[in-house]
């Protein structure tokens, strides 16, 4: 139909009549309701110009989807759309498709609704990225929290969500936060307060590295504890399987190992639950009292380098091995004068005296004279045994006793002879006794 002329209402209801190219009035298509101040299009509307304004107060749209960037050639090209909320005085919130970044936004602008394109949000003038609040976010293919505004495919491939922080702007979840796969740990992997692994009931948790080792390390200290109190370290085989290493600081010398406990403390080869040796032992070390025994499947307790104890040491079942060296490898037990001291291989150790062996009288009759100051050799004898020690040895001659030195009667410069310093004569009798 082409309107080619106008007239004013007609009819009781006030309808628009618009006469036709052959100057007939065809029937109203439109008309106006004067009660209800309202005009009724029976038909489509549209509009071709440049700007539409609907200055009202309420604009209701029945439609349930809203088509953007149509026009009466149909779909318009690719390009930018959206929703502008025009603020005077301030940057103008929005809403929108934006084409070349192939993703929506929600920010603040300059832009108008003039305009074909957005601008860049964090450009000169605009007024950034805004705040989107919404209750779930159902995420088909990812998702990103990025300041950087980067794509997962630049943080990996097999990367579904990422979210970025740093030392100043650090990413917080509030709240309990639950991984039903694998957690990977960053540089390190940061945890402000306990760490807790809820299993079934008697269930165990594993703290492992099957790469590598595990350390657990504290600036003050490592506490490891258990409501029963047992505590297990148990190997995995390999190299070094059976074995517990521990060791202190490689740069300080002067780091120290410490078993601390308010009860007992216990190294039991096979049994950890055995009986308590008694109240009053706060350290007890297992072991075999007969390690050749195939039958006992533990062996001694052996303690390599020196053992010093501070107090006294008791032993209930004999001591076993050589005690005859001290700590400067001299013999702890040391003999004095006529005391003899033997040790055997395994430990034990005999103590005699040969004091009775060395009294010993001997009594020699001269046959001819002896000057004095020469020595008289007298058989058999020997006063190495005494050390030639002059308390030890009675000289008498003719019954009556000499006196021992160079400038009295005698002294003994050898083993086998005494020095007189007066002259002897034919059947004098020399009598010697040492003690």
């Amino acid at each position: 139909m082409t309107a080619i002329a106008v007239y004013g209402p007609s009819g009781s209801s006030g309808e628009l009549q618009f006469a036709n190219s052959s100057g007939r009035l065809d029937a109203a298509q439109a008309f106006w309701d004067s009660t209800a101040g309202k005009l009724f299009i029976s038909g489509n509307l549209e509009v071709l110009g440049t700007e539409t304004v609907v200055d009202t107060q309420h604009l209701n749209v029945e439609d349930g989807i809203i088509g953007l960037g149509t026009g009466s050639a149909g779909e318009g090209a690719a390009g930018d759309r959206g929703f502008i909320f025009l603020v005077s005085g301030e940057t103008n919130p929005s809403f929108y498709w934006d084409d070349s970044a192939d993703e929506f936004r929600a920010a603040r602008v300059t832009t108008t609704p003039g305009n074909t394109t957005f601008e860049d949000p964090t450009g000169v003038g605009a007024g950034g990225y805004q705040n989107l609040k919404i209750k779930t976010l159902n995420a088909v293919s990812g998702a990103m929290l990025d300041s950087d505004q980067r794509s997962l495919a630049t943080i990996g491939t097999d990367v579904f969500a990422y979210i970025s922080g740093s030392d100043v702007k650090r990413a917080v979840f509030g709240g309990d936060v639950v991984v039903s796969g694998t957690l990977f740990g960053g540089s390190p992997l940061k945890l402000g307060g306990e760490v807790e692994f809820i299993t079934s009931d008697g269930g165990t948790t594993d703290l492992k590295n099957p790469s590598g080792s595990v350390k657990v390390f504290a600036r003050d200290e490592v506490k490891i504890g258990s409501d029963d109190g047992l505590i297990r370290f148990i190997d995995l085989g390999g190299s070094t399987a059976g074995k517990i290493f521990v060791t202190g600081s490689s740069t300080n010398a002067d780091r120290r190992f410490k078993f601390l406990s308010k009860g007992q403390i216990h190294f039991h080869g096979k049994d950890p639950n055995a009986d308590s040796p008694g109240t009053d032992v706060f350290v007890f070390v297992s072991g075999a009292i007969a390690p050749t025994d195939v039958t006992i499947p533990r062996g001694i307790a052996l303690f390599g380098g020196d053992v010093v104890s501070s107090g006294s040491v008791g032993v209930i079942a004999g001591i076993s091995g050589s005690l005859t060296h001290l700590y400067d490898g001299s013999s702890y037990l040391i003999s004095d004068t006529d005391i003899t001291i033997t040790t055997a291989s395994n430990g034990s150790v005999s103590i005699k005296s040969n004091a009775q062996d060395q009294r010993k009288k001997f009594v020699y009759d001269l046959t001819g004279t002896h000057a004095s100051g020469n020595n008289l050799i007298i058989p058999s004898l020997d006063l190495s045994s005494v050390s030639h020690n002059p308390d030890r040895v009675d000289v008498f001659v003719n019954g009556q006793l000499m006196t021992s030195g160079s400038t009295k009667d005698y002294t003994v410069p050898q083993d086998n002879s005494v020095l007189f310093y007066f002259n002897l004569i034919s059947d004098d009798i020399v009598t010697i006794r040492t003690y």
